[in-house]
């Protein structure tokens, strides 16, 4: 999260911005239609709607089709012209909030559904309850309010905490933040949650360690109460094991987003205080460490498809409700397609009709004429 912008002055070879670009572009085009997918399947399913954990991911897909659709078309276009700013200055405001934003929303989301998992295998009593320790109504509110605090928090620095007087300075947009800006939300929004989601983890594993052997324990038959206090009964196992399941889902996206934004973090937080290293270093190589970071918001659409069935076969009901619209369709423009030929039939059929009949009345009106004639001749 650095306070620097590509200077115009920057020219990066052509085959860098080839291949920089090619990276850009399905990035940019993976991540948008892998979240409007996300987003579709879970608005359309009910069962995904009624979800706490699935108002959870639709929050995740939302803030990656912002990044997607407000951050990545202007550092594709950054590269493209060698930093050269040709907006407003709302609009360059609206890039680097938009960059501010979506990353520690993410992040504190992870957090949210990493305690939420935590609370629903940890509960020695009530761990396997059908009602989770998030209702819809709370996970809704939730989300509603980290992404208040997220937006204000990104918005700090148009309210006047920056570096420099404006946001456009000779024709290139800055991040126009603050060293301490720079390494406060770095240490809150990345580095804290990090540590408190590993931490959340290891006593999941140990949880889950703690079942798998009690299961062990109770195949012997060697039970006492202290273990059916503490692990889960046999007609349990089943919303155990779901459980565990969604639990992995969320830290593979918690690996999925530590991956891919750790090193671009690590090194603009080290930029950012130091400014020799920043001078020093290719600028070649924050480009790089961000198309890594925005590879997040493309892979994360593929995990929660292909670790949710529900999710899948949403597609698929999308997919088959697709192809019987188009064949309704195409059935219905065939139907007013033969009935207009029928109709063209019918009138040309009637036409020549008329014109017989009338060709008919002609030919016995001639030969009654030419009856009178020859009458009237002796």
């Amino acid at each position: 999260m650095n306070n620097t912008s590509q200077a115009a002055e920057f020219r990066f070879h052509p085959a860098f911005v080839f291949t920089s670009a090619i990276f850009y572009v399905v990035i940019l085009t993976t991540s948008v239609l892998g979240n409007l997918l996300v987003c579709t399947a879970i608005c359309f399913n009910k069962s995904l709607r009624s979800s706490p954990t699935m108002t959870f991911i639709f929050s995740l897909a939302c803030s990656d089709l912002l990044t997607a659709c407000l951050a990545m078309p202007f550092d594709v276009e950054s590269l493209l012209v060698g930093g050269v700013w040709k907006h407003t200055e709302l609009l360059c405001i609206v890039w680097t909030t938009a960059y501010l934003f979506s990353v520690p929303t993410s992040m504190l989301t992870l957090v949210v559904l990493t305690v939420d998992r935590y609370k629903a295998l940890s509960d020695p009593l009530r761990r396997f309850r059908k009602r989770g320790f998030l209702s819809l109504k709370r996970s809704r509110v939730v989300v509603v309010f980290l992404w208040c605090y997220c937006l204000a928090f990104s918005l700090i620095p148009i309210m006047g905490w920056r570096y420099y007087p404006s946001h456009v300075i000779n024709g290139n947009c800055y991040f126009n933040i603050t060293p301490e800006y720079s390494a406060l939300t770095t240490v809150i929004h990345f580095v804290l949650p990090i540590v408190i989601i590993s931490g959340i983890y290891l006593k999941i594993y140990r949880i889950a360690q703690n079942v798998k052997g009690c299961q062990d324990f109770t195949k012997a038959s060697v039970s006492s109460p202290s273990h059916i206090v503490r692990h889960p009964a046999p007609s349990d196992h089943g919303n155990f094991q779901r459980n565990l399941k969604a639990t992995k889902t969320i830290a593979l996206i918690i690996c999925a987003l530590f991956f891919c934004w750790f090193p671009f973090c690590a090194v603009s937080f080290t930029l950012s205080l130091c400014k020799q290293c920043y001078f020093n270093s290719p600028p070649e190589l924050l480009i790089a460490l961000l198309i890594l970071g925005y590879l997040n918001s493309a892979l994360s659409p593929f995990i929660y498809s292909l670790r949710n069935r529900r999710i899948r076969e949403t597609y698929h009901n999308l997919y088959l409700s697709i192809i019987k619209f188009g064949l309704r369709g195409a059935k219905h423009r065939s139907r007013l397609g033969s009935s207009s030929s029928q109709r063209s039939t019918s009138s040309i059929i009637f036409s020549r009709g008329r014109h017989a009949a009338s060709t008919s009345g002609y030919e016995n009106s001639v030969r009654l004429t030419s009856y009178n004639v020859s009458i009237k001749l002796p």
